[in-house]
């Protein structure tokens, strides 16, 4: 059943929009769309490429930013869809990913279907709304998040992702040129993530031992933290890390974790330095 707009309208004013006159300065991004994709054109490795996105994105004036890349088998189902994210609590993104919320999420299911952004306040006028994507948007009000924009990417092979760009509090209305410039340096961005890592994960799982090193790593822990966290030698981390590296079929870190967690060979919700 379609939302009302009663109802659209209670969303937007939970989600606290607010038109804000800022200044052009204020508004403009110190990392212009020529800078950034020429820094993009060097960029080699995954890390670095995300590195460069959030600064793209923080310099636009977002605090949140979340990427899910969808790789789709040829007759149009999902295979797997890794996500990435920077600014949310950590307690959300492990909710998020252990318990599946990409399902029931109307915001990139809505962005999948349009090629223009749109402000995740307006989803209720992009998609006719279940019981399940409006229970899922009162929690994410509930987790005080704010509004922000969407932007669906497109990428060879039906490998097209998602940008989420959250204010982290009440929405800025925005000139459609700097959502525009914002577009298309995400969607060049996106394109250069497929190049640098060309495959999905084809099979072989993580050992108990791999994986819950990879989780550390995932949470942002060095190999010698890693180590000590575990009770192992670092050497034995970096051997572990070569091993996840050709079973994952990456060369960085970051890249490694994106993989693992969107096949689900390992989980964000647990503490795996109390598993030795």
């Amino acid at each position: 059943m379609m939302t009302s707009l009663n109802e659209r309208l209670s969303f937007r004013r939970r989600c606290g929009i607010l038109r804000t006159n800022l200044s052009r300065d204020e508004r403009c991004s110190r990392v212009t769309l020529e800078d950034f994709l020429t820094r993009l054109a060097g960029i080699e490795t995954a890390d670095a490429l995300w590195t460069l996105i959030l600064d793209f994105a923080h310099d636009a004036g977002f605090k949140l930013v979340s990427y899910h890349h969808f790789d789709m088998a040829e007759d149009g189902a999902s295979r797997e869809t890794a996500i990435q994210t920077d600014g949310f609590p950590r307690e959300w993104v492990c909710h998020y990913i252990d318990d599946a919320l990409s399902m029931v999420d109307p915001i990139p299911i809505a962005a999948v279907m349009s090629t223009e952004p749109f402000f995740w306040s307006d989803v209720g006028e992009r998609m006719t709304l279940t019981a399940h994507n409006s229970a899922y948007l009162d929690e994410l009000l509930a987790a005080g998040l704010g509004d922000g924009i969407a932007m669906q990417v497109f990428g060879p092979l039906l490998r097209n992702g998602y940008f989420g760009l959250g204010f982290g509090g009440p929405r800025r209305e925005m000139e459609q040129s700097e959502i525009r410039a914002i577009q298309v340096g995400l969607q060049a961005a996106h394109l250069r993530y497929c190049s640098l890592v060309p495959r999905a994960i084809e099979g072989g799982q993580l050992s108990p031992r791999e994986a819950q090193v990879l989780e550390l790593v995932a949470i942002g822990r060095s190999n010698g933290e890693v180590a000590a966290a575990l009770g192992v030698s670092r050497s034995t981390v970096d051997t572990l890390m070569k091993r996840i590296f050709v079973k994952l079929d990456v060369d960085d870190r970051t890249t490694a974790a994106i993989k693992a967690i969107g096949a689900g060979l390992i989980s964000l919700s647990r503490n795996p330095a109390h598993e030795k």
